[in-house]
């Protein structure tokens, strides 16, 4: 149960960042758009976003692993 609930909070943590990255890209574009942003940092801001969702993948794997073992319990 504690690997799972532990699993579980760093999940909420990367899903917390990645909305906030979402909002900050949008922002970024919206900058970028009106000529205060290079087209450098809104790359830079979608790479960030790529990667943070990309950590949400083995999160979701290692949360399945521990769910099957508090179900073999």
């Amino acid at each position: 149960y504690v690997d799972w609930r532990g699993v579980e909070e760093r999940r909420a943590i990367v899903e917390r960042a990645r909305d906030a990255q979402r909002e900050l890209l949008a922002l970024t574009r919206t900058r970028a758009e009106a000529g205060l942003e290079s087209s450098l940092d809104v790359e830079r801001q979608a790479a960030l976003l790529a990667n943070t969702e990309a950590s949400l993948e083995p999160l979701e794997a290692e949360r399945a692993v521990a769910l099957h073992r508090m179900a073999t319990l």
